[in-house]
């Protein structure tokens, strides 16, 4: 059997649609308009099947919300920062050692130390304690234990104190919504101590944030002014991003998070006083 007459036997009893229409039609305008239309309608499944494979590559992401109910919850830190980084009468004491009249104005003199001193590893010493910053504290309806406080230095605000941070011990949880079951706090922010020029504002820096969190109070948080009742309550929202190939979304629990800047700066060196 010839090449034709294979090629003939297969237009006939194709079940392609389209190609077996082109060779059974008569006249040669019907078949020119059969194959023109055979060619356009190949044309689209192509350019459909183009579409649906990119779509698919593209990993295109739906939203899904969920409301859970839970019996408890963890409690958030909460972290405390005086604007106020250093005592005055700290740096009166340390200065008042010698017998010469000074050479600078009290103020000015104290302004000119503040940034050296702020920047030295002595400075936490001329910061407030957590005993100066809170003068009462209750976690529902029980007296705040120490422990659950953390310390730590900012070179901005100073000595920073963390409630329920989960470093030191586990985080504690909220059981029941309300005032009354939260945390209440009474802060001391000793106005008096406050160094002059050191800042236009005066108050404490909260910052809310999950535990086991670095907060950065410089630039979160909001700002408790004194002599006034301040109100917060918080609902939990958890958003879960989907990683590789969906996003650029890495898990924070496999990163290197040694040095951060490692990474970027492979030279970076970096030393730690106690």
């Amino acid at each position: 059997m010839s090449s034709s007459n294979l090629l003939e036997s297969f237009e006939k009893n194709t079940t392609t649609h389209g190609v077996g229409t082109i060779a059974l039609s008569t006249g040669r305008f019907k078949k020119i308009f059969w194959i023109c239309f055979t060619f356009a309608a190949t044309a689209v499944l192509i350019f459909n099947l183009y579409r649906q494979i990119q779509k698919y590559f593209d990993y295109s992401v739906s939203v899904g919300i969920s409301i859970q109910h839970a019996n408890d919850i963890d409690f958030p830190a909460i972290t405390l920062c005086n604007i106020n980084p250093v005592k005055k009468s700290q740096f009166q004491r340390n200065y008042q050692t010698t017998t010469s009249a000074p050479v600078l104005p009290k103020e000015t003199f104290l302004k000119a130390e503040l940034l050296t001193e702020i920047l030295s590893n002595s400075s936490k010493r001329f910061g407030y304690t957590l005993n100066d910053l809170v003068l009462n504290c209750t976690f529902a309806g029980s007296n705040c234990d120490p422990k659950y406080f953390f310390q730590f230095y900012n070179p901005i605000h100073g000595n920073c104190f963390v409630f329920n941070s989960g470093w030191q011990v586990a985080s504690l949880k909220s059981h029941r919504t309300g005032r009354r079951y939260g945390l209440m706090m009474t802060l001391n922010i000793n106005q008096d101590e406050y160094v002059s020029d050191a800042g236009d504002t005066a108050g404490i820096r909260l910052v809310v944030h999950i535990g086991l969190q670095a907060p950065f109070p410089e630039d979160q948080g909001i700002l408790v002014s004194p002599g006034h009742l301040t109100s917060i309550s918080l609902k939990k929202i958890v958003v879960e991003r989907r990683g590789q190939p969906y996003s650029k979304c890495v898990d924070s629990s496999d990163a290197n998070m040694d040095n951060v800047y490692k990474e970027i700066f492979p030279e970076t060196r970096y030393s730690q006083g106690v």
